[in-house]
């Protein structure tokens, strides 16, 4: 994985990719650009935002994704990737992710 600082307004997957965005906003939306559909994710304590796409590089070698479909999936995922959290005897450590996909009512619910 690498580290990555992103110049766009919006990500978009067209190749292999396996990036880290580290101290990204709490929340995200992935818009799906043939379908228009979208999903929140809020992310709570958890800083960085790993994206993941094996692109037609390696979509082969997983027996749950067909040659042909990963221009149709993304991975991301929220984490202390670039400064994992160490969890000493008798500590606890809280963070939560909350996917959201309810397309009628992801911007306008009033």
């Amino acid at each position: 994985m690498v580290i990555y600082q992103e110049g766009r307004e919006s990500v978009t997957i067209g190749e292999w990719t396996d990036r880290i965005y580290q101290n990204t906003p709490q929340e995200h939306i992935i818009t799906n650009v043939v379908s228009g559909r979208k999903m929140r994710v809020q992310k709570y304590n958890f800083p960085d935002t790993v994206v993941w796409n094996p692109w037609s590089d390696h979509s082969k070698d997983f027996s749950d994704l067909g040659e042909d479909e990963y221009p149709n999936m993304i991975c991301v995922e929220s984490g202390h990737v670039s400064s994992p959290v160490v969890l000493l005897p008798g500590t606890a450590f809280e963070a939560s992710q909350i996917l959201q996909v309810n397309i009628s009512c992801l911007f306008d619910c009033s």
